[in-house]
């Protein structure tokens, strides 16, 4: 999804996304890691309750910070993709709460993910009833528009072309 915001940033300047460079040190790049996982965890948690809830203005307001977070989240899984045998000395434990990290992460994305489903067959529902209203209002009232967009009187047939994509 393209924002406005993401529109207006110039092309030769990084993104804070982009600029995000991972620890040399191993433990200490794996401790961000999981930070921007938590961040990513925190928006997903934040738009599933707006989604919940039918706050559209909250969700949209979402999107930027959603796009640059997981901007900084892939730049810092390529990177440790790249560092993989630096990662081998990795403290166990550190390891082991970025194991349960990811799995609670993927639920939440799975969570996140039907909720956007859900929403998606709501508007398209709401589409429908709108499309059938207006379709059923045009044949009943039998009018038409003119070329000012103005309703004139009809007495024949009607004709509606409607753009179902809206």
């Amino acid at each position: 999804m393209t924002t406005e915001k993401n529109l207006q940033q110039p092309r030769n300047k990084p993104s804070k996304a982009e600029a995000f460079i991972l620890s040399r040190d191993p433990n200490r790049a794996m401790q961000e890691m999981m930070e921007t996982i938590d961040a990513m965890r925190r928006v997903f948690i934040e738009e599933n309750e707006a989604l919940k809830e039918g706050k559209t203005k909250m969700f949209m307001s979402l999107q930027d910070k959603k796009i640059e977070t997981a901007h900084r989240y892939q730049s810092g899984t390529e990177q440790l993709m790249k560092r993989r045998a630096e990662l081998a000395s990795l403290d166990p434990g550190l390891r082991r709460q970025l194991a349960d990290m990811q799995a609670e992460f993927s639920e939440l994305t799975a969570e996140n993910l039907k909720a956007l489903e859900r929403t998606r067959k709501g508007v398209e529902r709401l589409s429908n009833r709108i499309m059938s209203s207006a379709r059923k209002a045009a044949r009943q009232e039998r009018v038409k528009y003119g070329a000012s967009g103005q309703l004139e009187e009809h007495t024949g047939r009607v004709s509606i072309g409607i753009n179902e994509s809206a």
